[in-house]
């Protein structure tokens, strides 16, 4: 996800005037569905991914940037390095992070350790239902409801595991990811665990915006383990 994580603004709008800018993205941005990445295959195991900024990003987001990801797959875990440099003489803000979908049976079989009660949360729902000040105080209800909980501050280390099938997933993530957003549907065979930088509607907000200095570069790693 990049350079936005969700959508640009809290009620779902994209379009917004940024720094007297105009910005019209599309949902979680356009480097997932962008057919200009060049891609370099260091090793079997290993390839590295260059995103940067084109006339046709420059049209919705007219920003300059360089944006690398680097993939690396050891046994069961997969490595990721995402990494971006600002080659422009201003300002460059951006959320960044990653939406990956994991297969489970239901998600009535699994259970998400890690995030301790207490911890806040934003909550946005298909439904239209939002609570900007919420803050967890029991096990997330997988299986039970529909899930899409954003929170503003999250542990290293989190854990999904299924019962019924008894894998588990580890996702480990640097302090540069602070957020985690967990979403699941009823009866979709997935659950998605999403380290990011910065909650929706952070070029509204603010909040959690990556502000990029001429000249600079930010990285960020994430280690995902199947067992």
């Amino acid at each position: 996800m990049f350079p936005i994580f969700s959508t640009t603004c809290l009620n779902g709008d994209n379009k917004i005037r940024y720094d007297g800018k105009q910005i019209d993205l599309q949902q979680h941005g356009f480097a997932r569905l962008s057919n200009l990445w060049r891609c370099n295959q260091v090793a079997d195991n290993q390839i590295n991914m260059y995103l940067q900024a084109n006339t046709e990003t420059l049209a919705s987001f007219p920003f300059k940037f360089e944006f690398e990801q680097q993939l690396t797959i050891i046994e069961n875990t997969l490595n990721i390095t995402q990494k971006v440099f600002n080659p422009s003489k201003e300002t460059l803000p951006f959320v960044s992070g990653i939406h990956p979908y994991f297969s489970i049976s239901d998600p009535s079989n699994c259970e998400i350790n890690g995030i301790p009660y207490g911890s806040p949360y934003y909550l946005q729902l298909n439904s239209g239902e939002r609570d900007f000040n919420a803050k967890l105080n029991q096990s997330l209800p997988l299986g039970k409801s529909e899930i899409n909980h954003h929170f503003k501050s999250s542990p290293s280390k989190v854990t999904l595991k299924d019962r019924k099938t008894g894998h588990q997933i580890t996702l480990e993530k640097s302090p540069e990811y602070p957020c985690i957003t967990v979403w699941s549907e009823l009866n979709q065979p997935f659950i998605c665990i999403e380290p990011n930088t910065g909650r929706r509607g952070a070029f509204e907000t603010r909040e959690n915006l990556i502000r990029l200095k001429p000249g600079e570069s930010w990285s960020g790693k994430i280690k995902i383990t199947a067992s």
